[in-house]
């Protein structure tokens, strides 16, 4: 358990970075916890749609990551699409739903992923 001045549990974030992916590629977002700990963090996370819709422009995912004790980040890949269409650069998004312990606030709850697409050229 961390201490704060004062003498109070000192309360940690868990946030979560944008990420960028061709499309086809994995977007690899970046969970990070504030402060290492030394027991195991769980963090819940979903992914939603923007302008890519689920499963045509991204695989939906949704589960729980463990940190190890004493880790700080965590990559979460979410597979993207490979279409042929001619389209404008795509975005969904992760968005944390939970963490474990009293002490684990949410940060950053929600990060939008940034999917480049291929243009044909005219």
């Amino acid at each position: 358990m961390e201490v704060s001045e004062g003498g109070a549990e000192a309360v940690q974030s868990v946030s979560v970075s944008d990420a960028r992916a061709a499309e086809g590629q994995a977007a690899e977002f970046t969970m990070s916890l504030s402060a290492a700990s030394g027991e195991e963090v769980t963090v819940g996370d979903a992914t939603s749609g923007g302008t890519a819709e689920s499963e045509t422009g991204f695989t939906t995912a949704s589960g729980t990551l463990t940190f190890a004790a004493n880790a700080t980040s965590q990559t979460v890949p979410v597979e993207t699409a490979d279409d042929s269409a001619d389209e404008e650069n795509e975005t969904f998004t992760l968005t944390l739903a939970s963490s474990s312990g009293p002490r684990w606030t949410m940060g950053r709850r929600r990060a939008p992923s940034r999917t480049t697409t291929r243009r044909s050229k005219r």
